[in-house]
């Protein structure tokens, strides 16, 4: 029988399962956005609404309540809506994988 492993004791331990366990959520989100992409019924008629809504359910973007502009380029901003707007955020899993592309990114120019 194959009995679970305790945690490590100390924080650096603990810090390192959570980054595993968290890499890899990031990477079955990923990997179910772009499954989804590629088996998309239509994908000739795939549209920026239906990225959106993949992304929505696999935990890529989620939908937010602004009373204010995010910033610069707010598209919701830039629409005219006055008042409280429902916007798209990136989830914690899409600023990884960004942070990790810029990396990557940096390294390969260096």
């Amino acid at each position: 029988m194959n009995m679970p492993q305790p945690l490590p004791p100390d924080e650096a331990g603990l810090l390192a399962v959570v980054d595993t366990v968290l890499a890899a959520r990031d990477l079955f989100a990923l990997q179910a956005f772009a499954l989804a992409v590629v088996e998309y019924d239509d994908s000739s008629n795939l549209v920026r609404g239906d990225l959106q809504d993949i992304a929505m359910a696999c935990g890529l973007l989620k939908q937010v309540t602004k009373v204010a502009p995010c910033g610069e380029n707010c598209y919701c901003a830039d629409t005219g809506l006055e008042g409280q707007v429902e916007c798209l955020e990136d989830t914690s899993v899409l600023k990884r994988a960004w942070i990790a592309v810029k990396e990557a990114d940096d390294r390969s120019t260096q």
